[in-house]
């Protein structure tokens, strides 16, 4: 607080309402040299008569105070170029609320769209083997932009299973594959220790995604009927030997029905 500026701001009101210092003081019962000493920065007024000064000012207290009027009402306004100005600075202010309901709404329906656009063509399949040998469960899940394929529990049951002549390497490679296309490649092992397949197959990380063009159409459900499991090791012979299991996919209604309601 500034006896100063409250000084100035209490002049500069006072003249604003062609009022005497004499006359000032008059209103408040004080004489024109206290009114003076205020306005000179020499003394405040008495707390007492703080209220009845900023009534008679048309100011509040804060503004008295802080010696800064800052009341924007069209009591202060004293022109018509002041006028248009203050109503222009409010209109400005409507018009940017305004602008930005407007943004806002056209950035939501833009990520609504790109969601129905995208999302809504996502189809999800069950996923299981049709072989004894080799058992695993899943799911694929293809959309416009990915496609992903979660597998779990891939066991192989061969008869020799937990005996020595259980299948053992030291290269593995596990892929997903459509006629000679591989669809994904799940996974791969190439190191000097020997490993058996059932241990190759517990390493793997069971969730592939690959990032395809967007150009491409999506697969179809007919065009997936002829996928298989493909693991592939080399024996001591050093020669590649492959194991394969036909994989069967189920359409998942009860989960793209998430997508379609």
């Amino acid at each position: 607080m500034s006896q100063e500026n409250i000084g100035k701001l209490i002049a500069k009101q006072r003249k604003k309402l062609n009022m005497t210092q004499s006359e000032l003081g008059k209103k408040l019962g004080v004489t024109d040299k206290s009114v003076s000493k205020w306005e000179r920065g020499v003394n405040v007024p008495d707390i007492s008569i703080i209220v009845p000064l900023c009534n008679i000012l048309n100011i509040s207290t804060d503004e008295l105070l802080s010696g800064v009027c800052e009341n924007t009402t069209t009591q202060n306004i004293n022109s018509l170029s002041d006028l248009i100005k203050f109503y222009s600075k409010k209109s400005n202010l409507k018009l940017i609320k305004i602008y930005c309901v407007l943004i806002f709404i056209l950035l939501f329906s833009g990520l609504l769209l790109f969601w129905y656009s995208n999302f809504n063509k996502i189809r999800i399949y069950k996923i299981h083997t049709e072989n004894n040998d080799i058992e695993a469960k899943g799911y694929l899940i293809y959309s416009p932009v990915k496609k992903t394929i979660l597998l779990n529990n891939i066991t192989y049951n061969d008869i020799y299973t937990g005996s020595v002549k259980e299948v053992q390497s030291n290269t593995y490679s596990l892929k997903i594959m459509s006629g000679d296309k591989t669809i994904l490649e799940l996974g791969m092992y190439d190191s000097e220790e020997t490993i058996t397949i059932n241990d190759f197959l517990k390493q793997i990380y069971m969730e592939n995604t690959e990032i395809i063009d967007k150009k491409d159409e999506m697969i179809k459900f007919d065009e997936l009927k002829d996928l298989r499991l493909e693991i592939r090791y080399k024996n001591k012979q050093e020669e590649f030997k492959t194991l394969e299991a036909p994989l069967k996919l189920e359409n998942d209604f009860a989960s793209n029905r998430l997508f379609y309601n």
